[in-house]
């Protein structure tokens, strides 16, 4: 059953859409959905060596000593089904299983594997009768235990959707990357062909020699995963959020692909909507800069989550953009202050990377705090604030 996809640190980069497509169909054809399993009825065991398996376990190929071997140095758990199949659990997968046994918390990772999964089948056993769930089978190992909610969307179809609607809507529009593990797919396409169409006047609205439009479309079957569609920008390599991507979680009785085509047809409207907004934030004076960009911190959550990285961007923030534009006697705007924040995405990604953290998940919360900033009153944060760091203020 070992296949390149057991191991949980299985991760792969692609530079064509090809080869992306063929590794899906890949992952597909070692994949399964296991449907309408009891949930109480499922079993959470510590993981141990192979040779000290029960012999009804060690005969299945689901539990191979290389499998389990892997497992024992991830997550660390095994689960039985109602059948008597017996599956290792990803790391990814821990937690779908606290999330449908009721019991959460950093907590767990203090105790033993053992107590451990006493207490998330304790969690299980008392879940309602007749309660069903959905399972991921990724590779021949637990994913994700999803609940009877759970709409299955399958990637491989999903991306051959957006090649022929590229090549349909957006034939000049280029693959960048994209990077798949177990927590799903994450991939950039360019759409520099398209500045004129889209994106007019944005260099000298981001005040950039460069302006790297792109799209991001992110997916995976974790517990944790949804569809995404994000239209974003970049300019003169920063990174700049145009709002929340359209989203589209796995629920609902809807058809899923579907549901990822209709996403698809959204994305032109969406950038010119949200660039439009960021023409609003530039008519929009600031008279204390340094002072709404730690208090718009404040307000969106970035100052308590990513303390840190949001005092070291506003430091450079204060040197490289309120103290020239005061040499000039111009007035800052929030779109400057807005740009300033999108720097604290950088220092996020650098901050994660360095403490061996998910850099891609960091990333995408960070993303979506800055954003968040751009349905909020700026004027309503433009005053000053006796917290902020030295040198703050007009």
């Amino acid at each position: 059953m070992s296949t390149k996809f057991m191991k949980d640190s299985y991760e792969e980069t692609f530079n064509n859409m090809g080869e992306l497509l063929d590794r899906l169909k890949e992952l597909e054809d070692v994949s399964t959905w296991i449907r309408d399993v009891a949930l109480r009825d499922i079993q959470i065991h510590a993981i141990v060596p192979w040779e000290e398996l029960p012999e009804e376990y060690r005969s299945q190929e689901t539990m191979e000593p290389e499998t389990v071997e892997d497992t024992m140095h991830n997550s660390g758990f095994y689960v039985t089904l109602p059948d008597g199949q017996a599956y290792c659990l990803r790391e990814q997968g821990i937690s779908s299983v606290q999330g449908r046994a009721g019991i959460t918390g950093q907590a767990y990772r203090r105790l033993s594997k053992e107590k451990t999964a006493q207490h998330l089948n304790d969690g299980l056993s008392v879940t309602d009768i007749g309660k069903k769930c959905y399972i991921r089978n990724e590779g021949g190992k637990i994913l994700s235990i999803h609940s009877d909610e759970y709409n299955p969307f399958n990637m491989y179809e999903a991306y051959a959707t957006a090649q022929e609607w590229l090549a349909l809507q957006y034939p000049d529009a280029k693959f960048v990357e994209a990077t798949m593990n177990h927590d799903g797919v994450v991939s950039k396409f360019d759409f520099s062909a398209y500045n004129a169409e889209l994106f007019n006047d944005v260099k000298e609205l981001f005040k950039a020699e460069v302006v790297f439009p792109t799209l991001q479309i992110s997916m995976g079957d974790s517990a944790k995963a949804a569809v995404t569609i994000a239209p974003e920008v970049y300019a003169n390599g920063l990174k700049i959020p145009l709002g929340d991507p359209i989203t589209n979680k796995h629920r609902g009785n809807d058809n899923p692909l579907e549901k990822f085509k209709k996403a698809l047809l959204e994305v032109e409207g969406q950038f010119e909507r949200k660039i439009m907004n960021l023409r609003t934030l530039a008519d929009i004076e600031i008279t204390y800069p340094l002072d709404c960009f730690m208090n718009m911190s404040a307000q969106v959550g970035l100052l308590k989550q990513y303390t840190k990285a949001t005092k070291m961007s506003a430091e450079m923030f204060n040197i490289m953009s309120v103290f020239p534009a005061q040499e000039a006697n111009q007035k800052m705007s929030a779109l400057d202050v807005y740009i300033g924040m999108c720097e604290i995405i950088s220092y996020v990604s650098n901050e994660t990377r360095a403490k061996g953290a998910d850099v891609e998940a960091g990333v995408a919360k960070a993303t979506s705090m800055v954003a968040r900033a751009l349905k909020i009153n700026w004027k309503g944060t433009d005053f000053p604030n006796l917290d902020t760091i030295k040198g703050g203020g007009k």
